[in-house]
């Protein structure tokens, strides 16, 4: 029997179902002369200092460097469980061949930053989810007016305003009209018109060699969340949560949404984050410090893409997560259980911090409520900030998906810096 090793469950799951290894077991899949199972990421990683001599249990200066004859290694003791299991498969005496089936582009690569936008580069307005026609004709104009007026080159899609009984269009136009724009050599941008329902449709027809080997900017919100974590997840290109097209045709302390979209796609330096008029201050849930990668973005649509090759890792990452309401006054239920379902997922255990966004007030979903909300859910020793300036409300920041950030929240005092975008 070959064994096949995925990076991770969702990976082995697909896998599984095209080599026709449908058994499910203890940790792997089997069947059809295969077993399928996975890594969850790293499942060993350095010994800490005080593995290798009693005496680096505490340190200081005058100890350093430490530097060991021999390097050990442990296994993780959150992913001990897996560790055992694939031991024992490549000792499985019927086991005469392995298949790493890990993801070659991104493991030990490089997270891709694309290049940054500069004045009089062509801006590529895309509808993946919902038409351009739904986008009121005052806002589109608006929107264009002001994006011209900063002297970019807007275009469209060739099918943006295509529209049918889904207020969408075909799978086939919307996968045409992506491609199109990566391909295309002027464009440097990529922003998505509105946000909608059904952008997962396209998943499984998109060609991510092609984005892969065309690196650019990719924005938009909502829907295109789900977009935006299936392209870093399969290629390992850095996407960003901030305004689509549409939204620069809102007045609603539009110069904050501007200033943090453009301070994200057109400069390097570090943003540090501070809150809008609108929302006068963020709200310290626990206090912690951290720093890592971010995931995250509207929570129905980012769950979505679990059990699915295009779900990222969310070992050690910063979670931003907002949501819209769209279920009245169940909301705050349907939320609370798709957070659980989301830390959930193998590698939540590991999350760093938690960043909320603002909510409409619809939502009923203040500070309170969500100290009770993530109650058991998150572990009480990382930061979890609450009302930050994104989501389904204006005005918003843009941040990178598979950027890094540092959160410090304590005594209400909170610092967050986006220092990879």
């Amino acid at each position: 029997m070959q064994l096949v090793i995925t990076e991770k469950p969702s990976v082995a799951q697909a896998v599984a179902r095209v080599i026709g290894a449908e058994e499910g077991k203890d940790g792997y899949m089997e069947g059809n002369g295969y077993i399928v199972s996975w890594c969850i990421g790293h499942l060993v990683e350095l010994a800490q200092p005080d593995a290798y001599s009693d005496a680096w249990k505490k340190w200081n200066y005058e100890s350093l460097p430490m530097i060991p004859e021999e390097w050990q290694t442990e296994v993780k003791s959150g992913t001990a469980a897996q560790y055992k299991v694939l031991k024992g498969l490549m000792h499985d005496a019927r086991v005469d061949s392995v298949v790493c089936a890990t993801e070659g582009k991104r493991e030990g690569g490089k997270t891709m930053i694309p290049d940054k936008l500069k004045y009089g580069d062509e801006i590529r307005v895309i509808a993946p989810s919902s038409s351009l026609s739904r986008v009121r004709k005052d806002i589109y104009d608006h929107a264009l007016s002001y994006l011209e007026s900063q002297g970019f080159q807007i275009t469209f899609s060739k099918n943006s305003r295509e529209m049918n009984e889904f207020q969408s269009s075909s799978v086939s136009s919307r996968v045409e009209d992506i491609h199109d724009a990566f391909r295309d050599k002027n464009v440097r941008m990529i922003i998505t018109c509105i946000g909608g329902f059904n952008v997962n449709q396209i998943f499984k027809y998109l060609d991510f060699d092609l984005i892969g080997a065309n690196p650019k900017i990719l924005c938009g919100y909502s829907d295109i969340t789900a977009l935006l974590h299936a392209v870093y997840a399969r290629t390992g290109l850095v996407t960003y949560h901030g305004p689509h097209f549409s939204t620069f045709g809102f007045d609603k302390e539009a110069e904050f949404t501007q200033k943090y979209f453009f301070d994200c796609i057109m400069k390097d330096e570090c943003i540090s984050i501070c809150p809008s008029n609108t929302a006068k201050e963020y709200d310290v849930i626990q206090e912690g410090c951290c720093e890592g990668e971010i995931l995250g973005g509207n929570l129905c649509t980012l769950n979505l893409l679990q059990g699915t090759p295009y779900m990222p890792d969310l070992e050690n990452k910063v979670l931003f997560i907002e949501d819209d309401n769209i279920m009245g006054d169940y909301f705050v239920y349907e939320f609370d259980r798709n957070l659980q379902s989301l830390l959930q997922v193998t590698g939540a255990e590991s999350i760093k911090g938690v960043v909320f966004g603002r909510f409409d007030e619809s939502c009923k979903l203040d500070k309170v409520v969500m100290k009770k909300v993530i109650q058991d859910k998150v572990a009480p020793d990382i930061p979890v900030i609450f009302g930050v300036d994104f989501g389904h409300v204006f005005p918003m920041i843009t941040y990178p998906i598979g950027g890094k950030v540092q959160i410090k929240a304590k005594n209400d005092k909170i610092d967050i810096q986006i220092m990879e975008h």
